[in-house]
């Protein structure tokens, strides 16, 4: 796997429903979305990316 630069790493947000959501924007084509609970972070998913 390919290590992700650091500045492809930053992290957006948006609110819903009165609680913020944090996401990343990265890779291009369609848009797939992973989530993940509370136990859990985003790097759960590294090895899904290509990036």
């Amino acid at each position: 796997m390919r290590a992700v630069k650091k500045d492809k790493l930053r992290v957006k947000t948006f609110n819903v429903a009165s609680q913020t959501m944090h996401y990343q924007d990265i890779g291009e084509g369609p848009v797939l979305v992973f989530g993940h609970s509370y136990l859990w972070d985003h790097t759960m998913w590294q090895i899904k990316s290509p990036h």
